[in-house]
């Protein structure tokens, strides 16, 4: 499996379609530019407790700064759940998206990182087992999930079963074709601002880069209903912001690493290190 998601990652959905699908995507008969995604890997920092914390890594080009690291714990995170019950396609899945908002720095807005994007042709038990287990993963602030006709199975059979989940439904919406609901997000990517994990969104890109003449859309339908259950950060980090960010993260994890070697006490006042530090950090403009 990670041979052939090494192949599809170097090959790009177009060749792949072309040489292990048999179908051929015709130039000019898709819509989306692919190369307007951004990526992002993970990546793992100690926190003030010597954990590792997960965080995301976007990868920015060097005029935007640069790499950015961001906490994913931090990030107003949701979850969208597109049930595969189209009788219009004998492809369709069951798409569970969770988007992570990243607070807007140097003037700019959010931006969009795709933290999941899971698809499966199940039946509804193992459909709704699949969507927690995303949930529990990332642990979005809603889950929400499209509910018409037997999409209601799904609604109410979450409910039943992890009466915990913050789960919600999404508002019908009978005036716009789901093509034209899918177009409407693109200019989030045009602008540069939508992120997605080179192997773990590779579904997704595939999707995004056949519409709208894919076999399947399940992923990108559920990420085009996002924007109506999101909750926008309301807070623009200044570099000065990131800078201190930074200082408090290795602050933390310094005491953590001392804390580790020394049991928490230091071996000759018997202090706890973490008030030691703080009270040698008093003292020191006395000393200077």
């Amino acid at each position: 499996e990670e041979e052939i998601a090494q192949i599809r990652t170097d090959d790009g959905p177009e060749f792949w379609a072309l040489q292990y699908e048999n179908e051929p995507l015709a130039q000019g008969a898709v819509e989306f530019d692919a190369s307007r995604l951004r990526s992002f890997r993970w990546g793992y920092r100690a926190d003030a407790h010597g954990k590792d914390r997960l965080y995301v890594i976007l990868e920015r080009p060097q005029h935007e700064g640069g790499d950015r690291w961001y906490p994913v714990d931090q990030m107003n995170r949701c979850q969208v759940m597109d049930a595969g019950l189209s009788p219009e396609s004998a492809d369709a899945r069951t798409a569970n998206i969770v988007v992570g908002l990243v607070p807007g720095d140097a003037g700019r807005p959010f931006d969009i990182v795709m933290l999941a994007a899971d698809a499966v042709k199940a039946d509804p038990h193992a459909a709704m087992n699949r969507g927690y287990e995303v949930y529990q993963r990332f642990d979005p602030m809603v889950w929400a999930i499209e509910v018409f006709g037997g999409h209601e199975v799904y609604f109410y059979g979450i409910a039943a079963r992890w009466p915990s989940v913050r789960i919600r439904k999404l508002k019908k919406d009978t005036h716009r074709p789901k093509d034209a609901r899918i177009r409407e997000m693109y200019p989030f990517v045009d602008q540069g601002r939508v992120y997605v994990h080179r192997t773990e969104g590779y579904e997704f890109i595939r999707e995004f880069s056949a519409f709208p003449h894919g076999r399947t859309v399940d992923l990108l339908d559920a990420f085009a209903w996002a924007p109506t259950v999101w909750c926008p950060p309301t807070v623009v980090l200044t570099p000065e912001d990131e800078w201190q960010r930074w200082q408090a993260e290795a602050r933390e994890a310094r005491l953590a690493a001392m804390e580790a070697r020394s049991e928490g006490r230091d071996p000759i006042t018997n202090y706890l290190v973490p008030w030691l530090a703080v009270g040698l950090a008093m003292l020191q403009p006395f000393v200077a």
